[in-house]
Protein backbone atom coordinates (compact mmCIF):
# COMPACT_ATOMS: atom_id res chain seq x y z
CA UNK A 1 0.00 0.00 0.00
CA UNK A 2 1.00 3.29 -0.81
CA UNK A 3 0.11 6.95 -0.29
CA UNK A 4 -0.73 8.77 2.77
CA UNK A 5 -3.47 8.11 5.36
CA UNK A 6 -5.75 11.11 7.25
CA UNK A 7 -7.17 10.41 10.03
CA UNK A 8 -8.68 13.74 11.21
CA UNK A 9 -12.41 13.14 11.54
CA UNK A 10 -13.60 16.68 11.12
CA UNK A 11 -14.39 17.03 14.83
CA UNK A 12 -12.77 19.34 17.00
CA UNK A 13 -9.86 18.79 19.34
CA UNK A 14 -10.14 19.44 23.19
CA UNK A 15 -7.77 19.07 25.93
CA UNK A 16 -3.52 20.35 26.20
CA UNK A 17 -1.07 20.16 23.86
CA UNK A 18 2.85 20.49 24.30
CA UNK A 19 4.70 21.34 21.18
CA UNK A 20 7.47 18.71 20.54
CA UNK A 21 9.95 21.23 21.20
CA UNK A 22 8.80 21.40 24.47
CA UNK A 23 8.82 17.60 25.48
CA UNK A 24 12.03 17.52 23.94
CA UNK A 25 13.67 20.21 25.93
CA UNK A 26 11.83 19.01 29.44
CA UNK A 27 13.67 15.70 28.86
CA UNK A 28 17.04 17.18 28.81
CA UNK A 29 16.66 19.33 31.95
CA UNK A 30 15.69 16.44 34.06
CA UNK A 31 18.57 13.85 32.70
CA UNK A 32 20.66 17.38 33.48
CA UNK A 33 19.21 17.59 37.44
CA UNK A 34 19.90 13.35 37.74
CA UNK A 35 23.00 13.93 36.37
CA UNK A 36 24.60 16.79 38.56
CA UNK A 37 22.80 14.82 42.07
CA UNK A 38 24.93 11.79 40.71
CA UNK A 39 27.90 13.42 40.47
CA UNK A 40 27.16 15.25 43.70
CA UNK A 41 26.66 12.36 45.78
CA UNK A 42 29.56 9.95 44.28
CA UNK A 43 32.16 12.86 45.41
CA UNK A 44 30.62 13.62 48.96
CA UNK A 45 30.76 9.70 49.35
CA UNK A 46 33.99 8.92 48.37
CA UNK A 47 37.16 8.47 51.10
CA UNK A 48 40.18 9.61 51.18
CA UNK A 49 43.35 7.20 50.58
CA UNK A 50 43.78 7.34 54.31
CA UNK A 51 40.94 5.02 54.97
CA UNK A 52 41.78 3.02 51.80
CA UNK A 53 42.60 -0.80 52.41
CA UNK A 54 46.22 -2.20 51.89
CA UNK A 55 46.86 -4.25 49.00
CA UNK A 56 47.20 -7.49 50.10
CA UNK A 57 50.81 -9.50 50.10
CA UNK A 58 51.69 -12.03 47.77
CA UNK A 59 53.47 -15.17 47.74
CA UNK A 60 55.72 -16.65 44.65
CA UNK A 61 55.39 -20.00 46.02
CA UNK A 62 53.12 -22.12 47.73
CA UNK A 63 52.50 -21.41 51.57
CA UNK A 64 54.61 -23.72 53.74
CA UNK A 65 53.39 -25.64 56.64
CA UNK A 66 51.94 -23.20 59.39
CA UNK A 67 51.32 -25.47 61.95
CA UNK A 68 52.70 -28.68 63.44
CA UNK A 69 50.30 -30.85 65.31
CA UNK A 70 50.92 -33.93 66.71
CA UNK A 71 50.44 -37.49 65.33
CA UNK A 72 47.28 -38.46 63.76
CA UNK A 73 45.74 -35.28 64.60
CA UNK A 74 43.66 -33.98 61.14
CA UNK A 75 42.52 -30.44 61.22
CA UNK A 76 40.17 -28.92 59.42
CA UNK A 77 39.06 -24.93 59.55
CA UNK A 78 36.33 -22.71 57.78
CA UNK A 79 35.03 -23.80 54.37
CA UNK A 80 37.71 -26.54 53.78
CA UNK A 81 40.10 -23.50 53.47
CA UNK A 82 42.98 -25.43 55.36
CA UNK A 83 43.85 -29.33 54.42
CA UNK A 84 46.06 -31.90 56.67
CA UNK A 85 49.11 -33.13 54.57
CA UNK A 86 51.59 -35.94 56.49
CA UNK A 87 55.38 -34.94 56.49
CA UNK A 88 57.85 -37.21 57.89
CA UNK A 89 56.48 -38.24 61.68
CA UNK A 90 54.05 -35.31 61.79
CA UNK A 91 50.93 -33.94 60.43
CA UNK A 92 50.95 -30.27 59.23
CA UNK A 93 47.87 -27.83 58.36
CA UNK A 94 48.78 -26.37 55.03
CA UNK A 95 46.64 -23.69 53.29
CA UNK A 96 44.76 -24.55 50.14
CA UNK A 97 46.56 -21.95 47.37
CA UNK A 98 43.50 -21.03 46.40
CA UNK A 99 41.91 -20.14 49.42
CA UNK A 100 44.22 -18.17 51.34
CA UNK A 101 47.21 -16.92 48.68
CA UNK A 102 47.03 -13.96 46.84
CA UNK A 103 49.46 -15.38 44.19
CA UNK A 104 52.00 -13.61 41.95
CA UNK A 105 51.56 -13.27 38.15
CA UNK A 106 54.49 -15.91 37.41
CA UNK A 107 53.15 -18.92 39.67
CA UNK A 108 53.58 -21.37 37.47
CA UNK A 109 50.14 -23.31 38.72
CA UNK A 110 48.41 -19.69 37.51
CA UNK A 111 48.30 -20.87 33.83
CA UNK A 112 45.66 -22.77 33.32
CA UNK A 113 48.33 -24.50 30.54
CA UNK A 114 50.89 -27.44 32.00
CA UNK A 115 54.44 -25.61 32.40
CA UNK A 116 56.89 -27.67 29.69
CA UNK A 117 59.39 -28.22 32.72
CA UNK A 118 58.47 -32.04 33.25
CA UNK A 119 57.45 -34.65 30.51
CA UNK A 120 55.46 -37.49 31.24
CA UNK A 121 57.34 -41.15 30.48
CA UNK A 122 55.48 -43.72 31.19
CA UNK A 123 52.47 -44.68 33.67
CA UNK A 124 51.45 -47.61 35.86
CA UNK A 125 47.91 -47.15 36.93
CA UNK A 126 46.07 -49.59 39.01
CA UNK A 127 42.32 -49.12 39.75
CA UNK A 128 39.75 -51.42 41.59
CA UNK A 129 36.12 -50.33 40.85
CA UNK A 130 33.43 -51.68 43.86
CA UNK A 131 30.83 -52.51 41.94
CA UNK A 132 28.77 -52.75 45.71
CA UNK A 133 27.82 -49.55 47.31
CA UNK A 134 29.52 -48.61 50.33
CA UNK A 135 27.18 -48.96 53.45
CA UNK A 136 29.04 -46.48 55.73
CA UNK A 137 29.23 -43.55 53.10
CA UNK A 138 25.95 -44.55 51.01
CA UNK A 139 28.18 -44.01 47.89
CA UNK A 140 30.28 -46.60 45.14
CA UNK A 141 33.66 -45.63 45.19
CA UNK A 142 36.94 -46.67 43.16
CA UNK A 143 40.35 -47.57 44.31
CA UNK A 144 43.67 -47.19 43.22
CA UNK A 145 47.58 -46.46 42.93
CA UNK A 146 49.69 -45.02 40.05
CA UNK A 147 52.71 -44.43 39.39
CA UNK A 148 54.44 -41.17 36.67
CA UNK A 149 57.88 -41.65 35.38
CA UNK A 150 58.86 -38.24 34.21
CA UNK A 151 61.77 -36.32 32.49
CA UNK A 152 63.16 -32.98 33.83
CA UNK A 153 62.80 -31.30 30.71
CA UNK A 154 63.26 -27.25 32.56
CA UNK A 155 64.94 -27.50 36.17
CA UNK A 156 62.37 -26.60 38.69
CA UNK A 157 62.00 -27.47 42.20
CA UNK A 158 57.87 -27.95 41.63
CA UNK A 159 55.85 -30.58 40.01
CA UNK A 160 52.32 -29.51 38.80
CA UNK A 161 49.85 -31.61 37.03
CA UNK A 162 46.32 -32.32 37.07
CA UNK A 163 44.85 -34.48 40.37
CA UNK A 164 40.75 -33.47 40.36
CA UNK A 165 39.08 -32.56 44.12
CA UNK A 166 37.64 -35.70 43.59
CA UNK A 167 40.55 -37.83 44.17
CA UNK A 168 41.63 -38.40 47.47
CA UNK A 169 45.10 -39.51 49.01
CA UNK A 170 45.53 -42.42 51.29
CA UNK A 171 48.56 -41.36 51.47
CA UNK A 172 51.68 -39.15 51.03
CA UNK A 173 53.11 -38.81 47.48
CA UNK A 174 56.63 -39.88 47.53
CA UNK A 175 59.14 -38.42 44.61
CA UNK A 176 62.27 -40.74 43.48
CA UNK A 177 65.19 -39.80 41.60
CA UNK A 178 65.61 -42.60 39.16
CA UNK A 179 69.31 -42.41 38.63
CA UNK A 180 69.86 -42.62 42.53
CA UNK A 181 66.80 -44.70 43.67
CA UNK A 182 66.93 -42.61 46.86
CA UNK A 183 63.84 -40.44 47.65
CA UNK A 184 63.50 -36.65 46.66
CA UNK A 185 62.13 -34.58 49.75
CA UNK A 186 58.65 -32.79 49.38
CA UNK A 187 58.17 -29.93 50.71
CA UNK A 188 54.50 -29.21 50.09
CA UNK A 189 51.81 -30.64 48.33
CA UNK A 190 49.10 -28.51 47.47
CA UNK A 191 45.84 -28.27 45.76
CA UNK A 192 45.17 -25.18 43.05
CA UNK A 193 41.85 -25.88 42.44
CA UNK A 194 40.99 -23.59 40.13
CA UNK A 195 43.15 -25.54 37.73
CA UNK A 196 42.98 -28.69 39.33
CA UNK A 197 46.53 -28.88 40.23
CA UNK A 198 48.42 -30.67 42.81
CA UNK A 199 51.40 -28.43 43.37
CA UNK A 200 54.32 -30.57 44.51
CA UNK A 201 57.09 -28.76 46.18
CA UNK A 202 60.62 -30.11 46.15
CA UNK A 203 63.73 -29.20 48.69
CA UNK A 204 65.88 -28.62 45.15
CA UNK A 205 65.71 -28.17 41.85
CA UNK A 206 65.55 -31.68 39.58
CA UNK A 207 67.83 -31.78 36.69
CA UNK A 208 67.48 -31.11 33.30
CA UNK A 209 67.65 -34.84 31.22
CA UNK A 210 67.09 -36.89 33.85
CA UNK A 211 64.56 -39.20 34.94
CA UNK A 212 62.17 -39.02 38.36
CA UNK A 213 58.72 -41.00 39.35
CA UNK A 214 56.01 -39.89 41.28
CA UNK A 215 54.70 -42.86 43.23
CA UNK A 216 50.69 -41.97 44.70
CA UNK A 217 50.32 -45.98 46.66
CA UNK A 218 46.84 -45.30 47.69
CA UNK A 219 43.65 -42.73 46.63
CA UNK A 220 40.40 -43.68 46.44
CA UNK A 221 37.52 -41.08 44.52
CA UNK A 222 33.80 -41.52 44.07
CA UNK A 223 32.42 -44.05 41.08
CA UNK A 224 29.54 -41.94 40.11
CA UNK A 225 27.02 -41.98 37.32
CA UNK A 226 28.58 -38.62 36.34
CA UNK A 227 29.86 -40.11 32.87
CA UNK A 228 33.31 -38.89 33.92
CA UNK A 229 36.45 -40.49 34.18
CA UNK A 230 35.76 -43.88 35.38
CA UNK A 231 32.10 -44.01 36.55
CA UNK A 232 29.01 -46.52 37.11
CA UNK A 233 26.65 -47.45 34.55
CA UNK A 234 23.60 -49.63 35.55
CA UNK A 235 20.73 -52.07 33.62
CA UNK A 236 18.56 -54.80 34.31
CA UNK A 237 19.65 -57.79 32.71
CA UNK A 238 17.17 -60.37 30.66
CA UNK A 239 16.53 -62.28 33.81
CA UNK A 240 15.86 -58.83 35.41
CA UNK A 241 18.74 -58.88 37.82
CA UNK A 242 20.38 -55.52 38.24
CA UNK A 243 23.75 -54.88 37.19
CA UNK A 244 26.12 -52.34 37.65
CA UNK A 245 29.33 -52.23 35.43
CA UNK A 246 32.50 -49.75 35.49
CA UNK A 247 33.05 -47.66 32.26
CA UNK A 248 35.11 -44.78 31.72
CA UNK A 249 34.99 -41.48 29.69
CA UNK A 250 38.26 -39.16 29.84
CA UNK A 251 37.81 -36.74 26.97
CA UNK A 252 38.56 -33.98 27.84
CA UNK A 253 39.47 -34.04 31.29
CA UNK A 254 38.54 -37.25 33.12
CA UNK A 255 41.81 -38.57 33.44
CA UNK A 256 42.06 -36.67 36.24
CA UNK A 257 39.15 -37.77 37.91
CA UNK A 258 40.55 -41.16 37.47
CA UNK A 259 44.24 -40.51 38.74
CA UNK A 260 47.40 -38.05 39.02
CA UNK A 261 48.39 -37.51 35.80
CA UNK A 262 50.11 -34.27 33.27
CA UNK A 263 46.07 -34.52 31.16
CA UNK A 264 46.89 -32.23 28.30
CA UNK A 265 46.58 -34.10 25.02
CA UNK A 266 50.40 -33.16 24.19
CA UNK A 267 51.60 -34.87 26.87
CA UNK A 268 52.03 -38.16 25.67
CA UNK A 269 53.41 -41.53 27.49
CA UNK A 270 52.60 -45.05 27.73
CA UNK A 271 50.76 -47.05 30.43
CA UNK A 272 50.25 -49.90 31.92
CA UNK A 273 46.85 -50.71 33.20
CA UNK A 274 45.60 -53.26 35.52
CA UNK A 275 42.03 -53.66 36.67
CA UNK A 276 40.55 -55.22 39.73
CA UNK A 277 37.00 -57.28 39.54
CA UNK A 278 35.63 -60.20 42.00
CA UNK A 279 31.87 -60.36 40.72
CA UNK A 280 31.36 -64.00 38.89
CA UNK A 281 31.07 -63.85 35.03
CA UNK A 282 33.01 -60.11 35.35
CA UNK A 283 35.96 -59.40 33.51
CA UNK A 284 38.21 -56.73 32.40
CA UNK A 285 38.65 -54.53 29.07
CA UNK A 286 41.17 -52.15 28.19
CA UNK A 287 43.26 -50.22 25.20
CA UNK A 288 45.29 -53.34 24.60
CA UNK A 289 44.99 -57.02 25.12
CA UNK A 290 45.33 -58.40 28.52
CA UNK A 291 49.11 -60.38 29.29
CA UNK A 292 48.35 -61.23 33.35
CA UNK A 293 46.00 -62.70 35.49
CA UNK A 294 46.51 -62.85 39.06
CA UNK A 295 44.38 -63.13 42.19
CA UNK A 296 44.87 -60.87 45.07
CA UNK A 297 43.19 -60.52 48.85
CA UNK A 298 42.06 -56.97 49.87
CA UNK A 299 40.15 -56.53 52.83
CA UNK A 300 39.72 -60.46 53.16
CA UNK A 301 37.89 -60.12 49.40
CA UNK A 302 39.76 -62.40 46.63
CA UNK A 303 40.18 -60.05 43.39
CA UNK A 304 40.97 -60.77 40.46
CA UNK A 305 43.47 -58.57 38.99
CA UNK A 306 44.02 -58.57 35.03
CA UNK A 307 47.19 -56.78 33.30
CA UNK A 308 47.07 -55.31 30.02
CA UNK A 309 49.76 -54.85 27.66
CA UNK A 310 51.56 -51.72 27.26
CA UNK A 311 50.44 -49.00 25.01
CA UNK A 312 52.06 -46.88 22.42
CA UNK A 313 52.57 -43.18 22.98
CA UNK A 314 49.24 -41.73 23.91
CA UNK A 315 46.96 -39.12 25.33
CA UNK A 316 45.49 -39.38 28.95
CA UNK A 317 41.65 -38.65 26.93
CA UNK A 318 42.50 -42.16 24.99
CA UNK A 319 42.22 -44.24 28.22
CA UNK A 320 39.11 -46.63 28.20
CA UNK A 321 38.66 -48.69 31.49
CA UNK A 322 36.12 -51.11 31.56
CA UNK A 323 34.69 -53.81 34.28
CA UNK A 324 31.46 -55.47 33.07
CA UNK A 325 29.54 -58.91 32.09
CA UNK A 326 29.35 -57.89 28.12
CA UNK A 327 29.52 -60.51 25.62
CA UNK A 328 30.60 -59.72 22.16
CA UNK A 329 30.81 -61.00 18.52
CA UNK A 330 34.52 -62.00 17.38
CA UNK A 331 36.38 -60.45 14.07
CA UNK A 332 39.07 -59.71 12.53
CA UNK A 333 40.54 -58.25 9.55
CA UNK A 334 42.52 -59.73 6.71
CA UNK A 335 46.29 -58.90 9.08
CA UNK A 336 44.61 -60.60 11.90
CA UNK A 337 43.85 -57.15 14.17
CA UNK A 338 41.15 -58.08 16.58
CA UNK A 339 37.81 -56.34 16.21
CA UNK A 340 35.09 -57.38 19.22
CA UNK A 341 31.85 -56.08 19.63
CA UNK A 342 30.77 -56.19 22.98
CA UNK A 343 26.80 -55.37 24.48
CA UNK A 344 24.93 -56.17 26.90
CA UNK A 345 24.28 -60.10 26.84
CA UNK A 346 20.88 -59.97 25.54
CA UNK A 347 21.62 -57.57 22.90
CA UNK A 348 24.22 -59.85 21.38
CA UNK A 349 22.14 -62.89 21.90
CA UNK A 350 19.71 -60.94 19.63
CA UNK A 351 22.34 -60.14 17.05
CA UNK A 352 22.07 -56.69 17.03
CA UNK A 353 26.25 -56.93 16.63
CA UNK A 354 26.61 -58.54 14.12
CA UNK A 355 26.39 -55.94 11.64
CA UNK A 356 28.92 -54.03 12.96
CA UNK A 357 31.00 -57.24 13.59
CA UNK A 358 30.73 -57.93 9.47
CA UNK A 359 31.78 -54.30 8.41
CA UNK A 360 34.28 -52.86 11.07
CA UNK A 361 37.05 -55.24 9.64
CA UNK A 362 36.77 -53.66 6.70
CA UNK A 363 36.74 -50.14 7.85
CA UNK A 364 40.21 -50.84 9.71
CA UNK A 365 41.47 -52.58 6.62
CA UNK A 366 40.07 -49.52 3.86
CA UNK A 367 41.60 -46.80 6.30
CA UNK A 368 44.76 -48.78 6.37
CA UNK A 369 45.37 -48.51 2.91
CA UNK A 370 44.24 -45.50 2.07
CA UNK A 371 46.51 -44.01 5.00
CA UNK A 372 49.22 -46.40 3.51
CA UNK A 373 50.34 -46.96 7.71
CA UNK A 374 49.34 -50.14 8.97
CA UNK A 375 46.77 -49.74 12.07
CA UNK A 376 49.16 -49.84 15.00
CA UNK A 377 47.32 -51.78 17.66
CA UNK A 378 46.73 -55.76 18.27
CA UNK A 379 42.94 -54.90 18.79
CA UNK A 380 40.43 -52.52 17.92
CA UNK A 381 37.47 -53.47 19.90
CA UNK A 382 34.15 -51.51 20.13
CA UNK A 383 31.58 -51.45 22.77
CA UNK A 384 27.84 -50.05 23.14
CA UNK A 385 27.24 -48.83 26.45
CA UNK A 386 23.36 -47.63 27.71
CA UNK A 387 24.59 -44.79 29.94
CA UNK A 388 27.22 -42.85 27.79
CA UNK A 389 27.23 -39.00 26.70
CA UNK A 390 29.75 -38.68 24.49
CA UNK A 391 27.89 -40.41 21.47
CA UNK A 392 30.96 -42.19 20.43
CA UNK A 393 34.57 -41.86 21.64
CA UNK A 394 37.90 -43.04 19.91
CA UNK A 395 39.60 -44.91 22.60
CA UNK A 396 42.48 -46.38 21.12
CA UNK A 397 41.63 -49.93 20.81
CA UNK A 398 38.66 -49.60 22.57
CA UNK A 399 35.87 -47.38 20.87
CA UNK A 400 32.46 -46.72 23.54
CA UNK A 401 29.70 -45.79 21.71
CA UNK A 402 25.59 -45.20 22.89
CA UNK A 403 24.12 -48.55 21.69
CA UNK A 404 21.68 -46.64 18.98
CA UNK A 405 25.14 -45.82 17.77
CA UNK A 406 26.57 -49.34 17.42
CA UNK A 407 23.65 -51.76 17.09
CA UNK A 408 20.96 -52.98 14.66
CA UNK A 409 18.25 -54.74 15.53
CA UNK A 410 16.85 -56.05 12.65
CA UNK A 411 13.10 -56.52 14.15
CA UNK A 412 12.76 -52.21 14.56
CA UNK A 413 15.92 -50.63 13.16
CA UNK A 414 15.76 -49.18 9.51
CA UNK A 415 17.78 -48.90 6.65
CA UNK A 416 19.01 -45.60 7.73
CA UNK A 417 19.74 -46.66 10.85
CA UNK A 418 22.28 -49.32 9.15
CA UNK A 419 23.93 -46.27 6.91
CA UNK A 420 24.39 -44.44 10.15
CA UNK A 421 25.98 -46.94 12.06
CA UNK A 422 28.44 -46.91 9.01
CA UNK A 423 29.27 -43.73 9.31
CA UNK A 424 29.77 -43.58 12.75
CA UNK A 425 31.98 -46.82 13.04
CA UNK A 426 33.95 -45.29 9.98
CA UNK A 427 34.25 -41.63 11.70
CA UNK A 428 35.16 -43.49 15.19
CA UNK A 429 38.09 -45.90 13.22
CA UNK A 430 39.53 -42.90 11.23
CA UNK A 431 40.17 -41.01 14.75
CA UNK A 432 42.64 -43.87 15.25
CA UNK A 433 44.76 -42.06 12.95
CA UNK A 434 43.75 -38.89 13.19
CA UNK A 435 43.70 -38.23 16.77
CA UNK A 436 45.38 -40.85 18.00
CA UNK A 437 48.22 -41.89 15.95
CA UNK A 438 48.53 -37.92 15.01
CA UNK A 439 47.55 -35.79 18.40
CA UNK A 440 46.67 -32.05 18.44
CA UNK A 441 48.69 -30.48 20.70
CA UNK A 442 45.80 -28.86 22.38
CA UNK A 443 41.86 -28.38 22.24
CA UNK A 444 41.85 -25.46 20.20
CA UNK A 445 43.06 -27.33 17.48
CA UNK A 446 40.33 -30.22 18.15
CA UNK A 447 38.83 -29.43 14.46
CA UNK A 448 41.47 -31.35 12.67
CA UNK A 449 40.65 -34.43 14.35
CA UNK A 450 37.00 -34.15 13.69
CA UNK A 451 37.86 -32.31 10.28
CA UNK A 452 39.84 -35.27 8.85
CA UNK A 453 37.68 -37.99 10.56
CA UNK A 454 34.50 -36.46 9.28
CA UNK A 455 35.55 -36.66 5.68
CA UNK A 456 37.36 -39.66 5.59
CA UNK A 457 33.88 -41.36 7.35
CA UNK A 458 32.68 -41.29 3.49
CA UNK A 459 35.90 -43.37 2.15
CA UNK A 460 35.70 -45.93 4.63
CA UNK A 461 31.68 -46.55 4.04
CA UNK A 462 32.24 -46.39 0.28
CA UNK A 463 34.65 -49.23 0.77
CA UNK A 464 33.46 -51.65 2.52
CA UNK A 465 29.65 -50.68 1.78
CA UNK A 466 29.52 -48.73 -1.78
CA UNK A 467 25.42 -49.37 -2.13
CA UNK A 468 25.25 -46.92 0.33
CA UNK A 469 26.32 -44.29 -2.06
CA UNK A 470 28.12 -42.18 0.23
CA UNK A 471 29.90 -40.02 -2.11
CA UNK A 472 26.83 -38.38 -3.59
CA UNK A 473 25.59 -38.05 0.24
CA UNK A 474 28.63 -36.22 1.01
CA UNK A 475 28.31 -34.16 -2.55
CA UNK A 476 24.75 -32.99 -1.27
CA UNK A 477 25.46 -32.36 2.35
CA UNK A 478 28.86 -30.26 1.87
Amino acid sequence: MSGSMDFDDGRSKKGYYFSKAAVAGSVVVVILMLLTVGLLVGLVGRPTCANDAAAPTTTSSPPKPTTTLPNDVTTTTGNNDVTTTTAGDNDVTTPNVDATTAPTSNDPWLNSRLPNTLLPIHYNVKIRPVLDIDVATSTYLFYGSSTVQYLCNVSTDYIIMHSHAELIYDNDIKIFDDKTGSEVTVESNTPYRPNQYMVIKTSSPCVVGDTYTMVADSFHGELGDDLTGIYRSEYDNEFGDHRVIAISQMESTGARHTFPCFDEPGFKATFNITLYHNKPDFYSIANMPPIDSQTETINSEVWSATKFDTTPIMSTYLLALVVCDFLYEHGATATGVQTRIYSRPETIKNDEGKFASEISPGVLDVLATHFNVPYPLPKSDQMAVSDFGAGAMENWGLVLYRETLLLFDANISSVHDKYSIAQVIGHELAHQWFGNLVTAAWWNEIWLNEGFASYVQYIAVEGVKPEYKPVSVISATH
